[in-house]
């Protein structure tokens, strides 16, 4: 029987008898999920001596920078609760568990971990269960889906048929989770119904030979330096030996001797230079282009993934339009969904308090959007319209429905069919967009 391991090769104290690691998992978290053939058999072969999610998360300062450019604004959106009839949910307790569905984290912590998780494993995972202190209050703690495997049945079909899963806590602790008490969702996987795939499969050979290459610098300077050359100076007099030495080592030292000829005389002095294996070339640029398969993976800019030689600032509205359009905003729509489905499923509550409120165009879409998917009488709607790039792109179209009526005099209405927001006409008074 082999003792369990976590995804950081540790063995695992269940406090019971060990359980036997399922067929097909390797010591890799990338193996986790080559569990029920959910990773084709190449890209195994691809990660099989590799840097782990996690490990490239820690190591590697191109996938970090990635990851918290496209998160870092979730910790500023609003978390806000509707009823179906659109009235405002100010006060309950559904209200009190997403401002904090745990000790530990603030509603807006809670869902950017959800989401820095998705970005490594292709996962999105979180662990419903009552408070020890509190059995009236649910908690919420977000999971690694790296440390989860579907043990029961051990080859499910579809996410509906997983009854039991196995996880390991941090400290190492394996602990069995009925299903119906985790939130699991996942990306699409071309080589699985049942679990997601990590995007960092792609690219973890080139993150990989970019951190051996740092490594190998580093163990260069740090054990395995070499002097550039040997100088044998001759002399049946020491005394003649360290005035030799500071006057040679200041020729070769600086830029101030530059083009400069050093003569010696009097004694027999012998110079070998010595092979310098290392080029430091190729690795920087490999470093570089890590840096921009990464960045490319993750469909973040120059700008937002610190790679500032590479940034046209001429160009800095444009890809902030991008981002936040094509990447971010679209991120904020699937955890909404997902937050929705946690709300279905643990959180219905009836003490509700609640206040009529006036919702914006965008607003109004995703409130509309989520009814649809919503399976209870409350609809959760991530507005992300006070992120001050979002509230930009707003501006944005202001200016651009402005210069329409200017340009084409076209009618306020039709400008705001054509752009895509709301305005209050008043005819005391200027337009009001929305």
């Amino acid at each position: 029987m082999n003792r369990p391991r976590n995804n950081r090769g540790q063995y695992i104290s269940t406090g019971k008898k060990p359980l036997d690691i399922l067929a097909g998992v390797t010591d890799s978290s990338f193996g986790i999920q080559s569990t029920n053939n959910s990773v084709a058999p190449k890209a195994i072969q691809n990660f099989s001596q590799a840097l782990t999610p996690i490990e490239a998360y820690e190591l590697s300062s191109a996938v970090r920078s990635a990851i918290r450019a496209r998160n870092e604004p979730i910790r500023q959106i609003e978390i806000r609760l509707f009823t179906k009839d659109g009235r405002e949910i100010t006060d309950g307790d559904v209200v009190k568990f997403w401002r904090s569905p745990n000790p530990f984290q603030c509603g807006q912590e809670f869902i950017q971990a959800i989401s820095c998780w998705n970005d490594m494993s292709g996962e999105r995972m979180s662990y419903m269960h009552q408070d020890k202190d509190d059995k009236s209050r649910l908690v919420g703690h977000v999971l690694n889906p790296l440390s989860a495997r579907t043990l029961h049945p051990i080859r499910p079909i579809l996410p509906e048929h997983i009854q039991t899963w196995q996880y390991i806590w941090d400290q190492g602790l394996m602990e069995m989770i009925p299903a119906e008490q985790v939130v699991y969702e996942h990306d699409y996987n071309p080589s699985s119904l049942v679990r997601g795939i990590s995007p960092l499969i792609a690219v973890v050979n080139s993150i990989t030979a970019s951190y051996s290459a740092q490594r190998y610098i580093r163990s260069f300077f740090q054990n395995n330096a070499r002097p550039s050359s040997i100088v044998n100076v001759e002399t049946d007099n020491p005394d003649l030996v360290e005035p030799f030495k500071k006057e040679f080592l200041s020729v070769l030292q600086g830029d101030q001797s530059a083009w400069k000829t050093f003569f010696t005389a009097g004694q027999k002095v012998t110079i070998t230079a010595l092979d310098q294996p290392l080029d430091e070339a190729p690795f920087q640029q490999l470093i570089q282009n890590v840096q921009s398969e990464v960045a490319s993976l993750y469909m973040v800019p120059p700008l937002h993934g610190g790679q500032w030689d590479k940034t046209r600032f001429d160009s800095v509205q444009e890809q902030n339009n991008f981002f936040y359009e094509s990447v971010f905003l679209p991120r904020l729509q699937q955890l909404q969904h997902y937050c929705q489905k946690l709300t279905d499923n643990h959180l219905r509550y009836s003490s509700l308090s609640t206040k009529k409120s006036r919702m914006n165009k965008s607003l109004s879409e995703r409130f509309d959007k989520e009814i649809s998917y919503a399976n209870s009488d409350i609809v959760v709607v991530l507005d992300g319209d006070h992120i001050p790039a979002v509230s930009m792109l707003k501006r944005i179209k202001i200016e651009y429905a402005q210069d329409l009526m200017d340009t084409f005099k076209m009618t306020p209405r039709a400008v705001c069919d054509e752009v895509g927001l709301d305005l209050e006409l008043n005819p005391s008074s200027d337009l009001v967009w929305h």
